[in-house]
């Protein structure tokens, strides 16, 4: 005989850690949010069902170009190497 079992809610605090130093996008420079220039990136995690999969995701936000690395874990020195990796130097040019 199984037993029945009350559903559990998740309180209302965050769970997720707090990143030290960190500059808020309402403080980020008018000429980024105007995107009238090239080279103001936003970058994301997006994290895969059942927790499987990381992808590290870099936006450019005029252009929207978009760059992606997959990754097995979301540690942050993962996620920071997977973003230096993408913003290395490349032979495309950029379009206006």
């Amino acid at each position: 005989m199984s037993k029945l079992r009350r559903k559990r809610y998740a309180s209302g605090r965050e769970r997720r850690g707090v990143l030290k130093n960190r500059v808020g996008i309402e403080h980020r420079p008018a000429v980024v949010d105007s995107k009238k220039r090239i080279g103001d990136w936003e970058g994301d995690t997006v994290i895969g069902g059942g927790r499987k999969g990381v992808l590290v995701t870099l936006v450019e936000r005029k252009s929207r170009y978009t760059l992606a690395h997959p990754l097995r874990s979301k540690h942050s020195a993962g996620v920071t190497q997977a973003i230096v990796d993408l913003l290395r130097p490349t032979d495309m040019p950029a379009r206006h």
